[in-house]
């Protein structure tokens, strides 16, 4: 009886310890604002309902002369009492003669009943002001000092109880630590593939559910001109040309200079199209077209949506990633943890902006970047598989793959794949010249082909395409696009490289009381006009795990780890960087543009982080490997925070996701409003 007793006891105090921090959570705000005061209802005189519309709207409660610590009301949609949409709200109140002070303001979801917390001694008015409201909708009553009800999440709760229960579980007699010891390479990859996989699962669904998911019946049943690029090529393809079926205005044609957008003004255009010739094109890349659109349109005779796109590239990359950070591992050469491994590879996975990109609006442009970057992801696993690889049947099958997905993410997104390129070429030389001293030069040509022969293959395709299209084996369009600026216009130039170091790499997040705290932002460096556009952003070190790009400094002056792994590091660092001035002087500045170089620099960080834990091992500095472990997996948790907190972000280019889930999870987080 007592050893039963002993077994449930801890079950019991993980129970009553969580509902207890839930009670604290749930009921924080009567805690932190005290109790009820008077209360005062005011319901509109029209019909007992209050219009809000789209402009910005206030509805005040005045005459009050008493302490008021919150404010309720109810919202439903005009047009539709079922619908739900977003809108912001400020709670704006004046004590006697004084200013109106903002109490508080929310984002919140119309459709339901709302209570904002806060706190101010005799209020004599308060005022709701209600903007950025993306419909009409009625409040009705609103109730100053609402009558307290004692809160419970059972979400929350649960989510604390199994937290709770996992650190006494891994604490008790040092099982955390035999854990880590005994797992196995096996369990510590299904892990890390279970949360990185898990996690992308979440924000395709957020994704899908924001937009419309639904398949496009082919043959077309509307315009051509209303579908997106790829769909408009998967036209053109099936009708056995290469130029979009849309004739262009002949006023656009008699354009001096149709790419000036100045000049187009008041004429109808595709936008973001390429102009040459007489007809439009997509110079956006074919892989998406041949590895999603076709195989769907085979099994299911119609065409995805492209929510469904993205959600089977970041798939790809949650799957492809995490595996080639434990490839990686072994290339290090060194006795690595495999619990050690597996941090680094979810540290990757969430610093790699996946997840965030996934939710980009205009989606057809993040297609592109999100199928570049599972295609790198493959690429890098195929390699340094083959590289892992002893017996030479398997090997050269391998790297065949990795020619054929560097390929592919070639056709996708050219700029993505400039650091994979630069991995490529520099391990060829470092192959080849090892093949020389170790008399295996037969073993190197086989591989080279292997892997020579599908990329230059698809480059050559790649330039008879450029060549039908455009005339010359080096164009793909972008010069002849019909969007923002004339794009001919702008060139690489050294004057941005300052900009490109503080956009792409050091520019910080935007932080606030509102979930979900820290958002991408608008910013602009003053005195450099020669970008196309700045929109929403955030540079690749706000994801912490991308900090240990630094770490390339004591990698390259390690006098114990080999030339070759140098060379590679320094290599694909300096691609990096050349990828983010190529894109910052060829582009501008908005997150997506930050999906080209930040699944390489996370691999990078990944990669680095290993080999200096594993050099430290080898020559036996358990402190410094401690360090580098620990170390590792708290920028690891940061970066999980920061990765899910930014792409949880609402508003401006990111995909709306249902409005009832927003407002879950503001109850579920802002425990204190």
């Amino acid at each position: 009886m007592k050893r039963r007793l002993k077994s449930i006891l801890p079950l019991l105090l993980i129970i009553l310890s969580a509902a207890a921090a839930e009670l604290l959570l749930a009921n924080f705000a009567f805690v932190l604002y005290g109790g009820n005061a008077a209360v005062r209802n005011f319901v509109p005189d029209v019909d007992n309902y209050y219009l809000v519309e789209r402009t910005d709207t206030q509805f005040s409660l005045g005459d009050l002369g008493f302490e008021a610590n919150g404010v309720s009301f109810q919202t439903r949609a005009k047009d539709d009492p079922s619908r739900s949409f977003f809108t912001t709200v400020g709670v704006y109140v004046r004590s006697g003669d004084g200013e109106f002070v903002e109490a508080v303001s929310k984002r919140i979801a119309v459709g339901g009943t709302e209570t904002l917390h806060f706190k101010m001694q005799n209020a004599d008015v308060i005022v709701l002001t209600f903007g950025n409201s993306e419909g009409e909708f009625y409040l009705s009553n609103a109730t100053v000092n609402p009558t307290y009800s004692l809160r419970f999440n059972a979400v929350r709760f649960i989510v604390i109880a199994l937290a709770a229960a996992l650190i006494f579980a891994l604490i008790k007699g040092g099982r955390g630590r035999r854990i880590r010891a005994e797992m196995t390479e096996e369990q510590a990859k299904s892990l890390a593939l279970a949360a990185c996989v898990a996690a992308c699962a979440v924000f395709s669904c957020l994704s899908v559910a924001g937009a419309d998911g639904s398949s496009a019946a082919y043959p077309l049943e509307g315009y051509i001109e209303n579908y997106n690029p790829y769909v408009q090529q998967f036209d053109a393809f099936q009708k056995g040309q290469l130029h979009i079926d849309v004739e262009p205005e002949q006023e656009l044609l008699e354009l001096a200079n149709p790419y000036d957008p100045a000049q187009r003004q008041g004429i109808y255009y595709l936008w973001d199209r390429a102009l040459y010739n007489g007809k439009y094109y997509s110079y956006f890349g074919v892989t998406p077209i041949l590895t999603v659109y076709y195989p769907f349109y085979l099994v299911t005779h119609s065409l995805p949506s492209e929510t469904t796109v993205k959600m089977i590239y970041s798939l790809m990359t949650a799957l492809f990633l995490p595996l080639a950070v434990f490839e990686l591992a072994k290339l290090t050469g060194k006795r690595i943890p495999p619990w050690t491994t597996a941090v680094a590879a979810v540290g990757a996975m969430f610093a790699s902006l996946t997840f965030l990109i996934q939710r980009g609006n205009a989606e057809f442009y993040y297609i592109a970047v999100l199928a570049a970057n599972a295609f790198l992801c493959l690429f890098l696993f195929l390699a340094a598989r083959a590289l892992n690889t002893s017996k030479m049947s398997a090997k050269l099958a391998l790297l065949a793959g990795a020619g054929l997905a560097f390929g592919l993410g070639f056709h996708a997104r050219i700029n993505t794949m400039l650091p994979a390129a630069a991995v490529a070429v520099t391990l060829v030389i470092v192959y080849f010249i090892r093949s020389i001293k170790e008399k295996k030069i037969g073993g190197f040509f086989a591989g080279a082909a292997a892997l020579g022969v599908p990329v230059a293959a698809a480059i050559a395709l790649s330039f008879a395409y450029n060549y039908a299209r455009f005339g010359s084996i080096l164009e793909f369009g972008t010069h002849y696009q019909l969007t923002v600026a004339d794009t001919s216009l702008y060139s690489l130039n050294l004057g941005g490289i300052v900009p490109t170091i503080y956009y792409y790499f050091f520019q910080p997040l935007e932080f606030s009381g509102d979930f979900p705290f820290a958002v991408p932002e608008w910013r602009h460096i003053e005195g450099y006009d020669r970008i196309l556009y700045v929109d929403q952003n955030l540079g690749v070190f706000t994801m912490p795990f991308n900090l240990l790009l630094f770490a390339a400094i004591p990698v390259l002056t390690n006098k114990k780890i080999s030339a070759g792994k140098k060379a590679a590091v320094a290599v694909v660092a300096a691609a990096i960087f050349a990828t983010a001035f190529s894109d910052f002087c060829l582009g501008g500045v908005i997150y997506r543009y930050i999906g080209d170089i930040a699944p390489s620099a996370a691999a990078l960080s990944a990669f680095m982080l290993l080999l200096l834990i594993g050099t430290a091992a080898e020559d036996s500095d358990v402190n410094l490997q401690k360090v580098l472990k620990y170390s590792g997996a708290a920028l690891c948790g940061v970066t999980v925070v920061a990765s899910l907190a930014v792409s949880f972000t609402v508003g401006g280019n990111f995909v709306k996701y249902p409005p009832e889930v927003y407002s879950a999870l503001c109850r579920f987080f802002e425990f204190w409003k």
